[in-house]
């Protein structure tokens, strides 16, 4: 069987897996969302109810039969999906949603073949047109690949933006208030005028022969 008769990846009975278990468990979501998009669906009407159910979530409203019935008309999608008759089926085809993180593993798994098929195939077409600088091309072709990886990467990381501006804000805080104790006290003036007291998060490590006078262990808090 050639590349071009394989079956697009995807997995229709997870995708009614994972929309079944939201409408048993409307508190699922907040464990999925994070991770799964609704272009992540491969059927078009399961990303018209999974948004749908995202919608619900965001207004705080629960995602039941009756509520996501009525989101779905008032979106104009529902007779699209097949009617209030489909989104029983999506009930009935999960006993549980104990497992909805599985379920929503397999579409997210397939979403993300379907994705690097669509960036080869751009990719291979960049290469064929042979167009501008090489590494130019190249450039383009990282880019095309990153799209693929970008969403789930940017679950892990934090623009160095936002960290930048909370770091500049607390160096221009201890600025001005130098000299000042901030932090738990150590019981040593020396150590906490160096130190200004115990910060948060931090790990503070004393080693000392017994009845060296070592302060008592304490923590703090995050």
């Amino acid at each position: 069987m050639g590349v071009n008769e394989r079956l697009v990846p995807s997995n229709i009975e997870a995708e009614k897996a994972v929309l079944g278990a939201l409408l048993i468990d409307p508190d699922a979501i907040i464990r999925i969302a994070p991770r799964l998009r609704p272009d992540d669906f491969h059927l078009e009407k399961h990303r018209w109810v999974y948004q749908a159910v995202l919608n619900l979530h965001e207004r705080h409203q629960p995602a039941d039969l009756v509520t996501l019935c009525d989101e779905l008309e008032r979106e104009g999608h529902l007779q699209d999906v097949g009617g209030a008759v489909y989104v029983t089926e999506l009930i009935n085809a999960v006993p549980t949603a104990i497992y909805v993180e599985h379920y929503a593993e397999i579409v997210e798994r397939t979403a993300i073949l379907r994705r690097l098929i669509s960036a080869a195939g751009q990719i291979a077409q960049l290469a064929y047109a042979d167009e501008g600088d090489i590494g130019e091309i190249v450039d383009r072709a990282e880019e095309i690949i990153f799209n693929v990886s970008g969403p789930r990467a940017q679950r892990t990381l934090t623009p160095i933006r936002q960290i930048m501006d909370r770091v500049v804000e607390r160096i221009d805080y201890l600025a001005k208030h130098q000299g000042e104790l901030m932090g738990v006290p150590s019981g040593f003036r020396l150590l906490d005028r160096l130190l200004g007291g115990f910060q948060k998060s931090d790990l503070i490590i004393l080693a000392a022969r017994p009845a060296m006078g070592k302060p008592p262990w304490r923590s703090i808090s995050p």
